[in-house]
């Protein structure tokens, strides 16, 4: 499954990420957490002219014989949206809390 970011300044967005703990009772608890920069992930982020780099893209696209249909926005998306696929080492842990010897019952 994949989903959509919508960011107002991409060459300066950071993603981050945490990894939570599947709880029985409660909600997760924190596991790690990473980040980096959107353009280190998606290079075409730090474009200076995004309309110019659709275009450029629908244009290759029509060049190699792919049909597009520029009526379609949800197509057109799809024609210029990135993925990203790798591992992300976890580059900080939550401090552990200290319950001063409690245990739970």
């Amino acid at each position: 499954d994949g989903f959509y970011l919508y960011v107002q300044d991409p060459k300066n967005a950071r993603l981050v990420f945490t990894v939570m703990d599947d709880d029985v009772v409660g909600s997760g608890s924190p596991i790690g957490s990473t980040s980096r920069k959107l353009v280190d992930v998606l290079p075409a982020a730090k474009v200076d002219d995004p309309v110019a780099y659709v275009k450029e893209q629908v244009m290759a696209k029509m060049k190699r014989g792919e049909s597009v249909d520029l009526n379609d926005s949800e197509e057109l998306m799809k024609s210029i949206a990135q993925e990203w696929k790798g591992d992300m080492k976890l580059t900080s842990k939550p401090r552990k809390k200290d319950k001063n010897g409690q245990i739970a019952a």
